[in-house]
């Protein structure tokens, strides 16, 4: 009896021992699979995939667009031409701090870029197949927006924007750069259009002058008016007619319809603007 007691205990004791046993291997994974996983989110974030460059390819295998840096290190995704592998756009950086949307022709010029300069200017801009820029849509630093037109002798010839004061204009360039044309609102809050020389300087108004006056002047080469052809008499009056002035720019002559617009007159007048001559019965 003492032989059967004794081999049940120990069968027990056994049973309790595996059972123990198996406790301490099953904990013993779970420590070593906490343990790899701590180590492994402390190496790499969760939900994070990286990679130095991602490659997109057809079912040929050909790359078909690119996600990375370029040559120079410039991140951006570059996408190709599927019949000749060349880069056809450009998202991401350009220089050291622009950034923008670029397009490429056939053989990899650049044509178009749409983004923001180094400056902070936002600009869409063209080029011809020399890589010349012809023309820019964009806002200027000081908050202007713009539409410059290029030469084939890469000068700017025509712009249209927004002046200084919010004044809408329209400027046509010579070859030297300098304004010919002018159309726009003037800083007296009036339309008008000028013509300007070789040097710059004014030599034709077309508009409404600050007294209300809607006419055209011709000036000499030293910005002395010398024609007025239109309306006489202020906002209110409605003479017309054409006046000249000598080089000083006195009056020398008038013909048309003097003010309250109903008599005809010609008038001639000498250097201190005495009438020597006068249409008659006037």
């Amino acid at each position: 009896m003492n032989t059967e007691k004794d081999l049940s205990l120990l069968v027990t004791r056994l049973e309790k021992l595996e059972r123990q046993n198996r406790f301490f291997k099953i904990l013993g994974v779970l420590i070593l699979l906490a343990a790899g996983a701590t180590l492994f989110m402390g190496a790499r974030p969760l939900d994070v995939l990286q990679a130095e460059r991602f490659v997109l390819v057809d079912s040929t295998g050909q790359t078909m667009a690119t996600l990375g840096p370029d040559a120079s290190g410039r991140p951006g995704l570059s996408i190709k031409d599927k019949a000749t592998g060349k880069e056809r756009v450009w998202l991401g950086m350009w220089g050291q701090s622009e950034a923008g949307l670029g397009f490429f022709d056939k053989s990899e010029r650049e044509r178009s870029r749409l983004g923001i300069t180094t400056e902070d200017v936002t600009r869409l801009s063209f080029y011809d197949a020399a890589d010349n820029q012809k023309a820019w849509f964009g806002i200027t630093n000081g908050g202007q927006p713009t539409v410059s037109l290029w030469a084939p002798d890469l000068k700017q010839r025509a712009w249209i924007g927004i002046s200084e004061g919010n004044k809408p204009a329209v400027a046509i360039d010579g070859p030297n750069g300098k304004s010919l044309v002018w159309l726009g609102v003037y800083n007296n809050g009036l339309p008008g259009v000028s013509i300007y020389d070789s040097d710059e300087k004014d030599r034709a108004f077309m508009g409404i002058t600050s007294n209300g006056e809607s006419g055209v002047s011709v000036s000499d080469s030293l910005g002395n008016e010398r024609v007025w052809l239109g309306m006489f008499g202020g906002t209110g009056g409605n003479g017309s007619g054409v006046s000249a002035n000598d080089s000083n720019g006195r009056q020398r002559a008038f013909f048309g319809i003097a003010a309250g617009g109903q008599v005809p007159r010609g008038v001639l007048y000498n250097a201190t603007k005495q009438e020597t001559w006068s249409t008659p019965n006037q």
